[in-house]
């Protein structure tokens, strides 16, 4: 058989539909960009900075701390590298907690977060050391029954503490601990208890805090994170000022919700956001940025 091909007709110049094309090109720009907006949203959902910060809260913002080397090493960067710009950050800090509760003559500032590895017991402890370095006479006290970090920090042993007092085996005298820092004294937790979380609801722990509040001009509670727990919503509710650490590039957005919802069903009074990890760059002067450059 043949096969017998026909001969092409000719039909012209064939022109490119403009048309088509141009709607092609949005059509396709279009869902780039809201797939690119999707990935964003899943993949990006951490907060970096203060004005991202700033765009989700109207709590006030306390302060801004930078990531930096020392802090991946040691707790106490504040102690050991004073004119960091850790260092400066937590003066910044220091500064600003005194418009906070500023009719009380003792000062009880609690720190929390929404999940582990925020940086609450890092900020907690530095803010502490800036508030010694000032000549103020501090007491911090770890209670985060359930993985307490200040003896580990302080190399100290933690064998006497809240648990010891609270189940009545320790006066008030003998948990308290000095420190290598002038003015700084700590409480650790104590042995480990099963029953951490009723400990904290003990009447003996208000009393506790209140005999530290006639001592000492600052107290510093490191509690355990309340997106996690309820211990540290008991302790809220004894605490003058409340610091909700957050971590840049860590910390989701939704976390500042959950800070919302604490304070307008729990009725929280002197809720701050403090802003750790942050990338030294992206942190303003006023905010212990820039100085120390």
């Amino acid at each position: 058989d043949k096969i017998i091909l026909e001969e092409a007709t000719p039909i012209g110049i064939v022109k490119p539909n403009r048309n088509k094309i141009l709607f092609t090109g949005i059509g396709t720009g279009l869902a780039l960009s809201f797939l690119l907006i999707f990935f964003k949203g899943v993949y990006h959902n951490s907060i970096q900075t203060r004005d991202e910060l700033n765009e989700l809260t109207n709590l006030p913002i306390i302060g801004v701390v930078a990531k930096s080397k020392e802090a991946n090493e040691d707790y106490l960067v504040v102690d050991k590298f004073p004119q960091s710009l850790t260092a400066e950050a937590f003066r910044v800090i220091r500064t600003n907690i005194s418009y906070f509760a500023a009719k009380s003559n003792t000062k009880t500032i609690l720190f929390t977060s929404s999940a582990a590895s925020e940086g609450k017991t890092f900020c907690a402890i530095n803010l502490a050391s800036i508030l010694a370095r000032a000549k103020k006479q501090v007491a911090l006290i770890d209670l985060d029954l359930h993985k307490p970090k200040q003896a580990n920090a302080f190399n100290l042993k933690n064998d006497i503490g809240v648990t010891s007092f609270l189940v009545g085996k320790a006066s008030i005298d003998e948990i308290i601990k000095d420190t290598h820092i002038q003015n700084l004294k700590v409480i650790l937790t104590g042995p480990r208890t099963p029953n951490a979380s009723e400990l904290i609801l003990d009447p003996l722990l208000e009393d506790l805090l209140k005999q530290l509040k006639e001592r000492y001009e600052f107290v510093i509670i490191d509690s355990p994170p309340v997106g996690l727990l309820s211990d540290a919503l008991v302790l809220m509710q004894q605490s003058d000022i409340n610091i909700f650490v957050l971590k840049a590039n860590y910390s989701k957005r939704d976390f500042v919700e959950v800070a919302h919802q604490i304070v307008e069903k729990n009725d929280i009074k002197s809720m701050a956001f403090l802003l750790n990890g942050v990338n030294a760059n992206n942190i303003p002067a006023g905010y212990g940025g820039g100085y120390y450059k």
